[in-house]
């Protein structure tokens, strides 16, 4: 049997091939498949091209059907967004489709029981997944009404401080010099008023998330107390991330209790600073309020390999199957903390 897995984030898209020992029979990439910046038909025709593409890889017989396939992609939101998916790919051959977020396949390629996981990238977004499948959200509002934590908003939240401060909005007691000269390089502008085009007709998210690099630079190289500020408030946030998918009871206790403690899974490349995220992440995810729940021990994981595999193992669990799967082969813990 051959069980297929696509993780499909805003930028780009993984597939899998397992056989029901869990060897990859075949990988292939492909490019953004986000209902909401390419439109479903877009979205469903790149991927009937990548299960194409990825079945002769694998070198399966065309006509071989599929024992399941897991669909863990960016922009499925809820019942509706999940039965797009059904009905647009109900022509492939294949006996069982699961669609879910892009949040759950990470999760699923580093166990089957259930955990976090905080996407920390060009936006944001946290998901806790239950082991009995019920889940809880938070994030994911886009720009406009969240992506705390992320490149985009640590870039934001630099460039707030420093116009606030420049107009006597909001002053801070910080040398902002490096800060100042990093925005100057990055956006090739002389004053403030250069931003303006940048912040309307020509906005870009990606774009200006990629000034968290140079951040990130001055809070290493330069010791800026400015650019290690706004990393500190981002770990804070993500860390309140995780604090509000397991307030009021909404964790499984197995997850708080597991060997190593809440198992929480990073995706992004904002996780490539955890050095200036750290002690704002261990602030954000203590308890504020009386709904809070102590998170006594925690593990943070990156994976070494696609979330499809995870998807994979979804779409077969879906269909009341089972892939062997070594999960530790799938990740590793680059941090540990207890309380």
């Amino acid at each position: 049997m051959a069980f297929a897995g696509i993780e499909g984030g805003s930028t780009h898209s993984t597939i899998v091939i397992l056989d029901s020992e869990g060897k990859i029979l075949a990988e292939h990439e492909g490019p953004s498949i986000n209902k909401w910046l390419e439109g479903i038909d877009v979205s469903l025709a790149r991927l009937r091209k990548m299960i194409t593409e990825c079945r002769q890889k694998a070198g399966l017989d065309p006509d071989a059907c599929l024992a399941s396939l897991g669909l863990s992609l960016s922009g499925v939101e809820g019942p509706a967004s999940i039965k797009e998916y059904e009905e647009g790919l109900a022509d492939i051959n294949c006996n069982h489709l699961y669609a879910c977020n892009d949040a759950f396949g990470p999760i699923a390629t580093v166990t089957d029981q259930g955990g976090v996981v905080v996407i920390a990238g060009t936006g944001s977004n946290c998901y806790l997944l239950n082991p009995d499948s019920t889940w809880v959200r938070c994030g994911g509002w886009s720009y406009m009404l969240g992506d705390e934590g992320s490149a985009y908003w640590i870039t934001r939240r630099a460039l707030k401080i420093l116009v606030d401060h420049d107009e006597g909005m909001a002053p801070i007691d910080l040398d902002l010099d490096v800060a100042g000269n990093i925005t100057k390089t990055f956006f090739k502008i002389d004053s403030r008023e250069g931003l303006l085009p940048y912040l309307y007709t020509n906005f870009d998210k990606a774009f200006m998330a990629k000034m968290c690099i140079e951040l990130a630079k001055g809070a290493r190289d330069q010791e800026d107390a400015l650019c290690k500020r706004v990393f500190r408030e981002a770990g804070r946030y993500l860390g309140r991330h995780v604090q509000a998918v397991v307030r009021n009871n909404k964790a499984d206790k197995c997850l708080l209790t597991a060997d190593g403690g809440l198992q929480i899974v990073c995706v992004g490349n904002v996780w490539k600073s955890w050095d200036l995220l750290i002690e704002g992440f261990k602030e954000g995810i203590q308890p504020i309020y009386q709904e809070d729940v102590t998170v006594q021990e925690f593990s943070l994981i990156r994976l070494t390999t696609s979330g499809a595999i995870g998807a994979a193992c979804l779409g077969a669990k879906a269909a009341k199957k089972i892939i062997d799967i070594n999960y530790r082969d799938y990740h590793e813990v680059f941090y540990h903390h207890k309380f």
